[in-house]
């Protein structure tokens, strides 16, 4: 009878040592991405540069290249690797292109975003993300020489003076 009782005790504590190590895995696991996402092109000295930004702080800083050069410091944390995956490709998927002398540049790449302890993302092909921790600051480098249109949500930004001149609109950011 003793030996039935150790045995079950034994057992029991095992049970309780597995189910315990289940639980701690299950909230240890989680993926995590951490990269600078660098996006580059050539652009015209006198082109005017097209910038829309949505909740990601960013600065401009001024160079002597004849290229424009966006860099994204993306720290994402997930349950799932798929739901960084799909950011991810969507961050790679921002508008970044010239037309003519114009070039355009807009950091959006969802269609609704609500963040209260999670990160909830409603991306433009319709696929949902959470997200447990979610990241983006940006550094553009453009010449001195171009003039900007700048439409920033959201967002503090920091800017060195450009010699084209800056057309600033600016909602909730500093």
């Amino acid at each position: 009878m003793n030996n039935e009782k150790q045995h079950k005790r034994i057992f029991s504590q095992l049970l309780m040592a597995l189910v315990f190590s289940f639980i701690t895995i299950s909230v240890a696991a989680q993926a995590e991405f951490k990269e600078v996402l660098k996006f580059e092109s050539a652009i015209d000295p006198d082109a005017k540069v097209y910038f829309t930004n949505r909740s990601h702080d960013a600065e401009l800083k001024t160079w002597n290249n004849d290229a424009v050069e966006l860099q994204m410091d993306v720290r994402i944390k997930a349950k799932k690797q798929k739901e960084i995956d799909l950011i991810v490709e969507a961050l790679k998927d921002i508008e970044f292109k010239q037309v003519g002398s114009k070039f355009f540049i807009n950091t959006t790449f969802w269609e609704s975003m609500k963040s209260n302890t999670n990160y909830m993302f409603k991306l433009c092909d319709g696929e949902k993300v959470n997200l447990k921790d979610f990241q983006v600051s940006i550094t553009l480098f453009v010449p001195k020489t171009v003039s900007m249109e700048i439409d920033s949500k959201y967002a503090d930004l920091k800017m060195d003076e450009l010699a084209g001149g800056v057309d600033l609109t600016m909602n909730s950011g500093k």
